[in-house]
Formats: structure tokens, sequence, C-alpha cells
């Protein structure tokens, strides 16, 4: 029982497959609406906004392939996780 054996020494390996896999696959799928909403953060506060090196970025419709390769590289991460977790000791 291994597997059983790596959740209950390893919780926060877990969570952290659960996260990875949660983000990877919300940011894949709904790119538009992160970027939405990334836009109206921006416009709502502009005081903590300017620090931001990338403000410029998130208004280009290459911003939306961006956030799809980081969130497909956030799922195999989640999955490189839950591998480990199934197989490796």
């Amino acid at each position: 029982m291994q597997i059983i054996d790596n959740v209950r020494h390893y919780p926060m390996g877990v969570v952290g497959t659960l996260i990875f896999l949660t983000i990877g696959i919300y940011v894949t799928v709904w790119a538009r609406r992160v970027q939405q909403y990334a836009i109206q953060w921006d416009e709502r506060y502009p005081q903590f906004a300017r620090f931001n090196l990338f403000r410029r970025r998130i208004y280009r419709p290459a911003y939306v392939l961006e956030l799809r390769v980081c969130g497909i590289l956030s799922f195999l991460a989640g999955v490189l996780l839950c591998w480990v977790m199934f197989v490796g000791k």
C-alpha cells in the first residue's frame, strides 16, 4: 500500500497536487476570464498596478496565449506531483 503511505507521510503533496491541477485547468480553460479580471483589477487599483512591470502586456491578445501556456505548465506540474505521490517513495 505504497499509495496510502505516501498520502499519509506527505499530505502537503496531495494539497500541492490539487492546487496545481485546479489552477492549471482553470487558467487553461478560462484564460479570457482571467485576462478580464486582471484588466479590472488593474483599473480598479491603479496605486498598486503601477508597480506591475507587465501592465501593458495584459491588454494584448497574446496575453491569453501566455496564460494558456502557464496553465498547461501548471497542469503538467500537478500531473508530475500526482505521479510522484502514486509511484515514488
